[in-house]
């Protein structure tokens, strides 16, 4: 019998805050795509954003007002800050992208951008089985595709920074381009960072 507290009410927050992690990388799959529209649709994410920090603070504030927590403290305030961060960081490549008036996507920011969409989709599957211990295995392996996903951003990175160098793009070009890029492995990073998260909060509960 488990002697883990429960308690809805955060894994309801829990699920919320990753639904607007995964629509976020839906976003900016679709960004990925379609910089015709960058305007609107950093608008539409400025927005997403905007959500996303109030159900951070939600989470937060009935952290400050609960006794009894159904993970412990530093674990929900570790997951709830790195989910949202996951969130800046995407907006922060959007913006970038636009600052520096991208006209056209690259088949770099593409992939990027549908391995930062593959592992929002897969934390949210890891969030969403920390209601019950018992789903342990299904939790780790999630985290284990995550790392194998961080992996591919890592090489994908690599190559369009390669090809930025191959290519002797101009120092301008070159600039704009490799931000962008940083950007998304800074999420694409970040993305691990909570699976190691989680990872560590099954191992404790084991």
């Amino acid at each position: 019998m488990s002697l883990i507290p429960k308690d809805k009410g955060f894994f309801d927050l829990f699920d919320r805050q990753s639904a607007e992690l995964v629509e976020a990388g839906r976003l900016l799959q679709k960004v990925s795509r379609d910089f015709v529209h960058l305007q609107e649709h950093a608008e539409t994410f400025g927005e997403l954003e905007h959500e996303a920090d109030i159900t951070a603070h939600e989470i937060i504030s009935k952290l400050n007002r609960s006794f009894i927590t159904p993970l412990e403290r530093e674990d929900i305030l570790a997951l709830t800050h790195g989910i949202d961060e996951i969130v800046d960081l995407i907006e922060a490549a959007i913006g970038k992208a636009r600052i520096y008036h991208v006209t056209e996507p690259t088949k770099h920011m593409e992939h990027m951008a549908e391995i930062i969409m593959k592992s929002t989709l897969t934390i949210q599957k890891a969030v969403r089985e920390l209601r019950d211990p018992k789903h342990a295995d299904r939790i780790l392996s999630y985290c284990i595709e995550i790392n194998r996903l961080e992996n591919e951003g890592d090489f994908a990175f690599r190559t369009a920074i390669e090809e930025l160098v191959t290519n002797h793009v101009d120092a301008f070009n070159f600039v704009r381009m490799k931000e962008i890029y940083e950007a998304l492995e800074d999420a694409i990073d970040q993305c691990e960072d909570i699976a190691n998260l989680i990872e560590g909060i099954i191992v404790k509960g084991v």
